[in-house]
């Protein structure tokens, strides 16, 4: 692997950076005791000769505790001494405890500045997806509220990370139990909690409740999540699960029926007008060819 890589000047540790077997003594001597089992590279952002965000995956062990755990870390490692500066900028936003410990790493000698999780250097929505117990008294009671029309009442929560692109997005699976109304037996309901560094989250609400008015959905030839809340305050867009198995898990391969179904859903989500936060049109596809050219 290491032999493919680009030969940068400007970051000679690109090769330890994208060798797990080689980082994970490096994020085991922050540990402190706590033993690395696996570390794995998750993601990878290369920017040359300036560069390369890696986000890796970690099973931890506790041998006082005897609990393994996953921790997920995002790493940057930077070019002329510029992750000093990170670090400095980062230490200034206020950070959280890890589940391992540390809530940042920063290490001269790779010029590496490292956010466990649930540090982020972009994404603040992290922290309330980490914290269940905050996540349930400052978000869910309005979810629940939306489900059921005000009435309802949150028993207990389920949280299970889906995604994590650090510095750009997450999406993670809230299982719900809740009560419709006083008395009432207890529900169920699976959501997806999604937010991303841009909060487009109202944009994409606005969009999905659409999609859920139009005729192409009522009339079955459309079928997409339904959209059951945007949450300002903290960057949350709430999403009802839909049934089903995804295309990815049907193995060995999609039949022709399959397909001819999914061409039917694409057919008719792109003939379903949708209000657009933004137009494209020829001043703008050619600024961004531009911006293209001068970058490579």
């Amino acid at each position: 692997m290491t032999g493919a890589l680009p030969h940068d000047p400007a970051l000679p540790q690109l090769a330890q950076a994208l060798d797990a077997r080689a980082m994970a003594p490096v994020f085991a001597a922050a540990l402190g005791g706590m033993q690395v089992l696996a570390c794995e590279v998750d993601r990878v952002k290369y920017r040359p000769q300036r560069n390369c965000s890696v986000a890796y995956r970690l099973r931890l062990g506790d041998p006082q505790g005897g609990r393994e755990f996953e921790q997920r870390v995002a790493a940057r490692f930077c070019s002329g001494g510029d992750s000093a500066r990170r670090y400095r900028q980062a230490s200034g936003r206020g950070t959280l405890a890890s589940a391992a410990g540390p809530a940042l790493t920063h290490l001269p000698a790779l010029d590496m500045l490292a956010h466990w999780w649930p540090n982020d250097a972009k994404l603040d929505a992290l922290r309330w997806l980490h914290d269940d117990a905050e996540l349930g008294r400052r978000c869910l009671p309005e979810v629940v509220a939306a489900l059921t029309g005000g009435r309802g009442q949150l028993i207990d929560h389920r949280t299970t990370l889906v995604q994590v692109v650090p510095e750009l997005r997450v999406c993670a699976r809230v299982e719900l139990r809740f009560q419709r109304e006083p008395g009432a037996a207890v529900s169920t309901q699976t959501l997806y909690a999604k937010a991303d560094v841009e909060r487009s989250g109202a944009a994409t609400h606005a969009v999905m409740r659409s999609l859920a008015d139009s005729p192409a959905q009522i009339s079955g030839r459309l079928r997409t999540p339904h959209s059951l809340l945007w949450q300002a305050s903290s960057g949350l867009h709430w999403q009802l699960a839909v049934p089903g198995r995804a295309l990815q898990d049907a193995q060995p391969q999609i039949g022709p029926a399959t397909s001819a179904r999914v061409g039917d859903q694409l057919a008719a989500l792109h003939a379903t007008p949708v209000p657009a936060p933004q137009t494209t049109n020829v001043e703008t596809l050619r600024a961004q060819v531009h911006q293209a050219c001068a970058l490579l």
